[in-house]
Parts: structure tokens; C-alpha cells; sequence
């Protein structure tokens, strides 16, 4: 007993493991010492078999399937169903859906980031806390047999004039912009922007946009908080560098 020096058990068991093989052994050493051994009754397994086989007359040996031996050098294949390769609005709703399969070896873990920081399958992304431009999604899988595989989307998120007015309404319902006098006034340059973009003006757009800018560049850290504002900001800058 090996938390009791002065307890024994007899163990039956065959000469190969007694003799500390099949790491029966401590640095060497069989954990059964030989010179312990009770009785050696010299009977082989192989003759255990004969006996056997000789008393039954008949028998019928099957694949039992026990051990497998599989020959598998290709990682496992990965499905990214969301997101995909395309431009995303600054108000979308973003769910990450993806998986993997493995065969032969089968899928042992897989792992998904966007940016560097791990999401999970099935996790819903709020995309108005996301910066915009370009966000990379990669999913790693490995399998059984220690083969990896990588696969990545890139996508993009964008902001429009729409997008901007949803932006404002959503800042002043969590209380960034706490003066519906400027939040209406930004708006209404907003509409502005969207008149003249409709008749082909973009000049007339852009120095809108300016000013759209201007006037939230003054009011921040006023009536409207610093985040929000930088947000407001970066969003109609996007909108000037993409107007067509």
C-alpha cells in the first residue's frame, strides 16, 4: 500500500508487468519486487490461448475496433457563415456564426477573433462600438491529430448621413447630447447634406458636412460628451471621404 509501508495485497498479474514494464516501475525499479513474489506459476498466456481455443473446439475471432490507426496530415475545415467579406453600417447588429469538421481525427478545439480578442460562436456584436473601417475575423481548429487550420474574413464598417441621424437620436437617448436645440440643429444640417447629395451636389454636401462638424466640434464637452462627439466627428469625415 503505497500510503502504508506496512500494508501488502497479493496481485495476480503476469511476469511481464511484475518485472516493471509498461512503466510498472518507479525510476527503473518494478513497483512489484521480485523477491516478493508468492507464487511464479510459469504459465504462459500463449498457453492460456491454446487451452482455450483446445476446451472450445471452435471459435470465432471479430474485429473488436478498439485502436484506430489513422493516417491524417490536413487540418480541419472551417465554415464561417458570419461575417462575411462586405461593408457593414455603423447601426448594424453583427452575429458571429462559424464551425469546424474533422475527419477522420475530429475537431479537438476551435477558437475565433475579431481584432485579436476572442468572441464565441452565436455572440451578438453591437457594430456601434466598433471604429470604422476595415476588422479582421479569423478562426483557428485543431484537430485530434494535432493539425491545424486557419481561415479569415475581412469586412468593413461604414457610416452614412443615415446612419449619422440614427447616431445622434441613439446619443441622446443614453444622454450624450443633452440639448434637443442641438441635437436639432444637427440634424437638420444632416437633411441638408441628404437634399443636396440627391441633386448631385456634392460641394454644397461636403461644406455642410463641414459645418455639421463645426458645430459639434464646439459643443464638445458641452452639451455633447467628448466620446460622442469624436464618434460624430470620425463618422461625417467617413462620409465626406466616401461621397460620390
Amino acid at each position: 500500500d503505497f500510503n502504508d509501508a506496512s500494508t501488502y495485497y497479493n496481485v495476480s498479474t503476469v511476469n511481464y508487468l511484475a518485472a516493471g514494464s509498461c512503466n510498472f516501475n518507479d525510476a527503473g525499479k518494478t513497483l512489484w519486487p521480485l523477491d516478493q513474489i508468492v507464487a511464479d506459476t510459469q504459465y504462459y498466456v500463449r498457453d492460456a490461448v491454446i487451452d482455450y481455443i483446445t476446451y472450445k473446439g471452435i471459435v470465432s475471432p471479430a474485429i473488436e475496433g478498439r485502436l484506430n490507426f489513422i493516417t491524417d496530415t490536413a487540418g480541419p475545415v472551417i465554415t464561417i457563415t458570419s461575417p462575411v467579406a462586405k461593408d457593414y453600417l455603423r447601426t448594424d447588429t453583427l452575429t458571429f456564426n462559424f464551425g469546424a469538421t474533422d475527419v477522420p481525427a475530429g475537431v479537438k478545439k476551435i477558437e475565433a477573433k475579431l481584432d485579436g480578442s476572442l468572441v464565441t460562436n452565436g455572440q451578438s456584436l453591437d457594430l456601434f462600438i466598433l471604429a470604422l473601417g476595415e476588422h479582421t475575423f479569423t478562426v483557428n481548429a485543431w484537430d485530434k491529430a494535432g493539425n491545424q487550420s486557419t481561415q479569415s474574413v475581412t469586412f468593413t464598417v461604414s457610416a452614412t448621413v443615415d446612419t449619422l441621424v440614427t447616431s445622434i437620436n441613439r446619443f441622446v437617448a443614453e444622454g450624450k447630447i443633452d440639448n434637443s436645440g442641438i441635437r436639432n440643429s444637427l440634424v437638420k444640417k444632416l437633411q441638408g447634406v441628404q437634399d443636396a447629395v440627391k441633386k448631385g451636389q456634392l460641394v454644397p454636401a461636403i461644406n455642410k458636412l463641414q459645418a455639421f462638424i463645426n458645430e459639434v466640434q464646439a459643443q464638445s464637452g458641452k452639451h455633447i460628451t467628448t466620446d460622442a462627439a469624436n464618434q460624430l466627428i470620425a463618422d461625417a469625415q467617413w462620409v465626406i471621404a466616401h461621397l460620390k
